[in-house]
């Protein structure tokens, strides 16, 4: 079974990085500077989201507090 997430954030925005960072670097070459900031956003949101899904799991998740006996 392949998992739908790697580290919290789902498969498919990978992906879409690997393009970003494809599209950011001919931005690049073409000397369009606005085409790769508008590239390089979007690889700030994923850094972020990573950053967000990783902190997540570092955090302890409380017990309940209801007593079902």
């Amino acid at each position: 079974m392949i998992a739908d997430h790697v580290s919290g954030v789902p498969r498919y925005m990978y992906r879409t990085l690997l393009k970003h960072v494809q599209k950011m670097i001919a931005a690049h070459l073409r000397r369009d500077p606005a085409a790769a900031f508008e590239h390089e956003l979007w690889l700030f949101f994923f850094a972020g989201i990573l950053k967000q899904r990783l902190s997540e799991r570092k955090v302890a998740i409380p017990s309940s507090q209801v007593n079902w006996t």
